[in-house]
């Protein structure tokens, strides 16, 4: 079981609520019966608000440390493997060679038991070759810290059942607190708020949004100057991104005229090859002597010959 998303609707109201009512306890002073039902909630407020933050920090905290031991015990599994296969190598050990046969990357990429399960079985076997390790860089200092990173890991990493138990068990606490500090809201201190529908229109209104409200108010900078900074850099940073985009859209503009240039380009010296072609054909034509009509033939006329000759 999770904590899912009526749970934490249901935390944030209780806080909105709790909020308004202890920001606003000089009026509810003025009615005794107002006020005691007040610390009624705020007493079962603070045992949901107590179960709640353990089961938050427990859920974040524990996978956060679980993360970063599976880090360091791959790492430490692979450097101590690493030395026991150059071992059994050099001895000519291939039953310990296929025990430790494995890749830096094979073990530092196991999780949950089979890395618990297998960084223990190579725990016991280079603690049972201490002595012969030392010449190959494990030091008894690289032993201790490997033991103690197994050890630390099976406290992170419990069998999944008991995990299940214990997890059933708080929420299921959280479920009835939860429910029984919604009964005293539902059925006490929203008809108790009554009286304050027109003494204190305000205040009623208030204790009114935080009951609909499911979402924690966002919390103001409590720093002024920190504030301003941040404001002028989110200025900057939309400064810099219309920047980024004008500069984006002025180099499509200029990538776009240089595909359209060289169109122009090709086409331009596609005509004046063409041209070229066409000057040629008018050059090798003007030299060629025309073939005059009648017979007439390189200007000799068919009547200046008589009897075979030219006259």
């Amino acid at each position: 079981m999770a904590i899912n998303k009526k749970i934490i609707e249901k935390y944030n109201m209780f806080t909105n609520v709790d909020n308004v009512l202890t920001d606003n306890l000089i009026i509810i002073t003025m009615v005794p019966a107002i006020l005691a039902l007040r610390n009624v909630f705020r007493t079962s407020y603070l045992l949901v608000h107590d179960l709640y933050q353990v089961l938050v920090l427990k859920k974040t905290g524990n996978a956060l440390a679980k993360q970063a031991t599976e880090v360091a015990l791959g790492k430490r599994a692979a450097a101590v493997c690493g030395s026991m296969k150059f071992y059994a190598q050099n001895e000519n050990d291939l039953v310990l060679f296929e025990q430790v046969n494995y890749s830096p990357s094979a073990l530092i990429k196991l999780r949950d038991l089979e890395l618990q399960e297998t960084s223990e079985a190579l725990y016991n076997l280079a603690n049972g070759l201490a002595t012969e390790l030392v010449p190959y860089g494990v030091k008894a200092s690289d032993l201790t810290e490997f033991n103690n990173l197994v050890e630390l890991y099976k406290v992170l990493n419990p069998k999944v059942r008991a995990v299940r138990v214990q997890g059933k068990t708080d929420l299921g606490l959280l479920w009835k607190r939860i429910e029984d500090l919604n009964n005293l809201l539902r059925v006490k201190m929203d008809n108790g708020m009554q009286v304050f529908q027109f003494s204190e229109p305000e205040f009623y209104d208030l204790y009114k949004n935080a009951r609909r409200n499911y979402h924690l108010p966002t919390q103001p900078e409590a720093d002024p100057e920190m504030a301003a900074a941040k404001k002028q850099l989110n200025i900057i940073k939309k400064e810099v991104a219309a920047e980024k985009k004008q500069a984006a859209a002025l180099k499509a503009k200029a990538a776009k005229k240089e595909e359209e240039n060289a169109k122009i380009n090709a086409e331009t010296d596609a005509l004046t090859n063409m041209l070229a072609d066409l000057k040629l054909n008018n050059e090798l034509n003007s030299n060629i002597e025309p073939v005059e009509k009648n017979g007439e033939s390189n200007g000799v006329s068919n009547g200046a010959l008589e009897n075979g000759h030219a006259v």
